[in-house]
């Protein structure tokens, strides 16, 4: 915090008074050429201050995080409490095991 004798309450008052007197110039949007099954959200500050509105997703899209498919469960002999003799992978540790290729 600021001051040595300050108390963390005077600290955020402090902080807030000095945000509510600062001066904000607004930011000015170049380019303004959103897709069409885009939502503008915002206020009147948020139009204000930013020139416009701000831009979410109609729908959730799964282009930027694809789904990573079904989990395949836990790695044989890495996670606890796994016995991998009790896996799918059982025959094929045995025949590593055994020294033959699986």
């Amino acid at each position: 915090m600021g001051r040595r004798d300050e108390t963390f309450d005077d600290y955020v008052a402090r902080k807030e008074a000095e945000a509510a007197r600062a001066d904000l110039s607004p930011f000015v949007t170049e380019v303004d050429q959103p897709p069409a099954d885009i939502i503008p959200v915002g206020n009147a500050w948020t139009r204000r201050m930013f020139d416009g509105p701000f831009y979410v997703s109609a729908s959730p899209s799964n282009e930027r995080h694809p789904d990573p498919g079904p989990d395949p469960g836990p790695d044989p002999g890495t996670d606890p409490g796994t016995d991998p003799a009790s896996t799918r992978f059982a025959s094929a540790n045995a025949a590593l095991a055994d020294g033959m290729p699986a």
